[in-house]
Parts: structure tokens; sequence; C-alpha cells
């Protein structure tokens, strides 16, 4: 079951025209001259600051003839009626970056997660998460609660109906790095085994001995939507970037295809897991 979110339909609209015109090599000042407009309306509708007019993504599209299946698509895409965004609630700890994540995250169907220095947050505790949140400096000590709760939530998409399906890459170091103390870790990890046990949810352990292919890139978010486009999320300390350029999401791809290479099958992902366990807490 997927989670309404406007601002993050509009965005995913407003990409698909620009993709749609760059491939029929057309600027913005020529686009707007196939529908009779100007450039400032363009680069709106490519933005989506604003709600775009299924009619006019209609017309355009067929102007720089997109298969008919693509208009449809595209077209019931911003004809999808507005209303509140899911994570709503929280909208006090949601940056404008990352609203457009959440968003996304809420319409796709599947989602790939590397992470070579901490848990996903889709997989932790509330104890583990807190413990992070309470070390992060952007987040005040009043709405540290709201963080965890937002992240309680968007887990609940593993266990729904028609569930977000997960492939993650963790590595062996972020099992390794205590946050809180060792019970906390061990509810952490435990936790991590017993998410790995839902059909829809896979945990690949990157061993320490085998990571040093991955280093040379950080935490990454692939998700693909269930028209089968991809798009990638990366956060720094300063913000976040969106990859969406289909070479460029590609290029991801080859990353995530390299770690898969290096990682313990689910079986071996668990026992070492529980080794971790054993050993450090």
């Amino acid at each position: 079951m997927t989670r309404g979110d406007p601002a993050a339909l509009r965005w995913l609209v407003g990409i698909e025209l620009r993709d749609r015109r760059l491939r029929a090599r057309k600027t913005t000042a020529a686009a707007a001259t196939l529908i009779g407009t100007n450039h400032s309306k363009i680069v709106h509708m490519e933005t989506g600051r604003y709600r775009q007019k299924a009619d006019e993504v209609k017309e355009l599209l067929e102007a720089y003839r997109a298969p008919q299946s693509e208009v449809d698509r595209v077209v019931a895409l911003a004809a999808t009626d507005d209303g509140p965004s899911w994570w709503e609630p929280w909208s006090k700890v949601v940056s404008e970056d990352f609203a457009i994540f959440l968003g996304l995250e809420g319409l796709a169907e599947r989602e790939f997660t590397y992470d070579p220095l901490l848990v996903s947050a889709l997989f932790q505790t509330e104890a583990y998460a807190m413990a992070l949140t309470g070390l992060s400096h952007r987040v005040p000590l009043d709405r540290q609660e709201l963080v965890v709760e937002l992240r309680m939530e968007r887990q609940r998409r593993l266990t729904e109906p028609v569930p977000l399906k997960v492939q993650s890459v963790i590595e062996e170091s972020a099992l390794r790095r205590v946050a809180g103390d060792g019970e906390l870790m061990r509810e952490q990890l435990e936790r991590l085994i017993e998410l790995s046990e839902l059909s829809n949810v896979t945990i690949q352990i990157l061993p320490t001995a085998k990571g040093i292919r991955a280093a040379t890139f950080g935490d990454f978010n692939l998700i693909e939507l269930a028209s089968g486009r991809q798009l990638v999320y990366v956060e720094s300390l300063y913000g976040a970037e969106y990859v969406h350029d289909r070479n460029e999401v590609r290029g991801y791809s080859l990353m995530v295809d390299s770690v898969r290479a290096d990682v313990l099958d689910e079986d071996d992902s668990v026992a070492l897991i529980k080794q971790v366990i054993t050993e450090t807490t």
C-alpha cells in the first residue's frame, strides 16, 4: 500500500517532463512555443513548484512524441487528487529536502539501502533511533521524540498488506559500532534478525574484510517506483541530492552490483549478526 504525497507527485511529474523534453532535444523556450505558453511556465512545471494541469502535461508529452503509454502514466500522476502528505503529523522535523524523499519512499514499491556506518532507519529500534538522534546536532532536544516517531511510522510499510520490498546491505562495522550500551545494541541486532525473516526484507552483511570496494562511496537509498523508474537519494551534512538522470542512476546500480559481489548471503548474514551479539554485547 503506497502513501499519498502531493509534493512528491508534482516532483515526479516534473522530472518526467524534463526527461522527455531533453530526449526530444528541446529547450524550455522551444517547449513553451509548442504549447503556446512561456519559458517560466515550463520551468515551473518541471520543478514541480506548482501542481501541473493534466491537460497541459498531456499536450507537452504529445508534442515531445512520447509513447502513448508514457503519456497516460504521467497524466494519471498529474491528475491524482491533492491531499495531505502522509508525514504531515511530523512536519516539524521534516526538512524541505527530506520531504521529497519521504514522499517518494511512500510511493515506492522497492528500496535498496547501503549503510556503511549505521543501521538503516527502516530497521532501527526506538532505543537505537533515540540514541542516534540524541547525538545529532541537527535535532533540537524537544523534537527528538518526533524524529523517532517518524522513523517508526516509516517502518510500518514493511508489514502492511502490500509491503515495501527492501534490500539492505549493511557493513559489518555498523553492527559493531555501539550506540547507547550493550543491551541496546543487543536489542537492535536481534531486531535485524527478526526483520530478516520477512519475505519482503533482505538483509545482507558486507564483511569488513571485503569492504574496501565499497569504501569509495557513502550511504544512499535507491528507490524503485511502480513504473520501474529508479531514483537515488543521497544525504550529506549540508543537504541532500536526488539523482534521477537515467545514466547517473545506472552508475549507482552498477555500484550496487559491485557491492553484491562481496556480501554474505542471507543465512550467513544472520550467522554473522549472531556472532557479533555474542562478541560485543
